[in-house]
């Protein structure tokens, strides 16, 4: 039975979860006293990773019961139920079915609330780590598909927390490439902007120039930046609409600084 167990863990490290399953299953049956919260545990993790998630939620539950207070545990069913809603997310049906959206917003709001009580109840310094980590990538890297304006709320959750677990202590290499991609997006977006300002001063020359073939070309290329939305709002509107009409554009109210 011991042999099963190492075997199912070392088809679960080698990704191979269906021979995982099929290893878990036998020594479960083999083992004539009531299974370990570890191997319950160990059940729960592959039979989530195989989709299986009544059986996944089966094994975690009995693991609580048996170690309630156990952090690994809460965090494994917060990730369950993330697992869950994400695949729920590619049901080609969920954009139409209010039904579906409900059921993954619930879903989604018990991942996010067992990671946090994970970190709660979490004791040690690496638990305390490792679920604040669990809960950021849940936040940043799996934002809410069905709002956007909660899925940006999400992200920015979620940056907030891996700065406090950075100062707990070292990151794992996912919560530093999830900072390392944000640090990145937020110099793109500052450079973007910049470059913006500085198009949407120049278009606003060309077309007091009438050079109406320059300010096109100058709009468009803002128009393909990733800018704040501030800057595809009223001054790119008004330099369009100026442009349409072929108008003489006046600096008032609508220079680069306005």
């Amino acid at each position: 039975q011991a042999e099963l167990l190492q075997r199912a863990q070392d088809f679960y490290d080698k990704e191979e979860y269906d021979l995982a399953k099929t290893a878990m299953d036998r020594a479960l049956e083999q083992d004539k006293d009531l299974p370990t919260n570890k191997e319950y545990h160990l059940a729960a993790r592959i039979y989530c990773m195989t989709d299986e998630y009544g059986r996944a939620f089966q094994y975690i539950n009995e693991a609580l019961l048996l170690k309630p207070e156990y952090v690994r545990h809460i965090m494994l069913k917060g990730f369950i139920y993330g697992r869950k809603a994400r695949k729920l997310a590619k049901n080609s049906r969920i954009s139409s079915s209010p039904e579906l959206q409900a059921e993954y917003q619930e879903l989604r709001a018990k991942e996010l609330a067992h990671f946090r009580n994970a970190y709660e109840q979490a004791r040690s310094e690496i638990d305390r780590i490792s679920a604040l980590e669990f809960l950021a990538k849940a936040e940043y890297s799996r934002a809410n598909l069905i709002d956007e304006e909660q899925a940006e709320k999400d992200r920015k959750a979620g940056i907030q927390h891996l700065r406090e677990a950075e100062k707990l202590g070292p990151l794992d290499s996912g919560s530093q490439k999830i900072l390392k991609e944000f640090e990145a997006r937020c110099e793109r977006r500052k450079q973007n902007a910049e470059l913006v300002k500085t198009l949407m001063k120049s278009a606003n020359d060309y077309l007091e120039e009438r050079k109406y073939d320059q300010a096109r070309a100058d709009i468009e290329v803002g128009r393909g930046t990733e800018r704040p939305a501030v800057w595809l709002g009223r001054r790119h509107l008004l330099l369009v609409r100026r442009l349409r009409c072929r108008l003489p554009v006046h600096r008032q109210g609508f220079g680069a600084g306005a």
